[in-house]
């Protein structure tokens, strides 16, 4: 369906609040990633500059995008 979400990877570069990020797609595109209420408390200390987390992006807006878990390599 065209409202479904893309899933993403990003490097986070930097906080820029209490849950937002800004962040860093493979390709070079820059964007704001922001942590969700529920996945707040699993990775809350855990997000820092340089850690790649997976990102779900609206097929319309590639400027911004919910962190919903981290890489696996980052767990």
């Amino acid at each position: 369906s065209l409202t479904s979400s893309i899933p993403l990877e990003a490097v986070l570069e930097e906080g820029l609040g209490d849950r937002v990020f800004r962040a860093r797609l493979p390709n070079g595109h820059p964007l704001v990633a922001f942590v969700g209420r529920q996945e707040e408390k699993k990775l809350k200390n855990r997000l820092v500059k340089g850690v790649t987390v997976n990102l779900s992006c609206s097929p319309f807006d590639f400027s911004k995008g919910r962190i919903t878990n981290l890489k696996e390599k980052d767990l």
